[in-house]
């Protein structure tokens, strides 16, 4: 955590970056949330602010559609293997919102200025769309809402929306909209298909892993932690080829290599 906001100019003066998952810091406390989440962890800097804002781009998502304030909140569930705890044992959706039942966001803001659309919006976009929106509030259901909206989509096809909604109400007909409500244009959503055969696929944790992580390149100034995988390298040798179609990058197939 510390490296990236390093590399993209963050360098604490006057503030704090704090790592959820740290265990060197003792970030990582035990927490009873109760429910089906039972007895799990939480960071403690998150749980002890006073005014949380969660601060969201805007993009599409290939396992649930679009992922904006509420889903953002996801990365504040401090087990770092992500995928394996969240995707495999568990659902990556309602820990995310048992979470705000005890930990609520004061404020939520969706930074549309430019946003990335199409199947791989999650990761990066080749052409980013000059959207030039700023969305903001204190309700952060009705702040995704109205992002959702303006991405042409009903809402309640996230799966973050639907439990969110049951758990805190709709905010469909309480919304105060101050502000150009027009549709994005253009924008391209994801197609249903990709999110019904990422829903059943994320459950093969091995393989699931190692598709994703053929698609994820990363600078070179952030290492592998560990190496690559025959299955890992298979993926890769066979998604090389077709990277520029999704993504800005010459990165070329190559070892992994650790920085001094």
């Amino acid at each position: 955590m510390e490296e990236v906001a390093q590399y993209v100019g963050y360098g604490g003066k006057n503030y704090r970056i704090c790592d959820l998952t740290s265990k060197k810091e003792k970030e990582m406390e035990e927490f009873d949330y109760g429910g089906p989440l039972g007895c799990h962890f939480v960071g403690k800097t998150w749980r002890n602010a006073d005014f949380r804002i969660s601060f969201a781009k805007n993009k599409t998502h290939s396992f649930c559609y679009y992922t904006l304030t509420l889903k953002n909140v996801y990365g504040t569930l401090p087990v770092e293997n992500k995928l394996l705890e969240y995707h495999k044992k568990r659902c990556f959706d309602w820990p995310t919102i048992e979470t705000l039942k005890h930990f609520p966001v004061h404020y939520g803001i969706i930074d549309a200025f430019i946003s990335a659309d199409g199947p791989m919006g999650v990761i990066s976009d080749v052409r980013p769309n000059k959207t030039k929106t700023i969305i903001g509030g204190e309700k952060i259901v009705a702040v995704d809402w109205v992002g959702a909206q303006k991405m042409g989509l009903n809402p309640l096809k996230s799966r973050f929306m639907k439990i969110a909604v049951h758990e805190f109400g709709s905010p469909e007909d309480k919304i105060e909209l101050i502000g150009n409500d027009k549709r994005y244009h253009p924008w391209k959503n994801v197609s249903p298909f990709l999110v019904d055969i990422l829903d059943v696929a994320e459950k093969w944790w091995t393989l699931t892993h190692s598709f994703a992580a053929a698609f994820i390149f990363a600078e070179e100034y952030f290492p592998r932690k560990q190496p690559m995988s025959i299955v890992y390298r298979f993926f890769h040798w066979l998604i090389l080829p077709i990277l520029p179609l999704f993504f800005r990058t010459d990165h070329k197939l190559r070892k992994s290599r650790r920085r001094p």
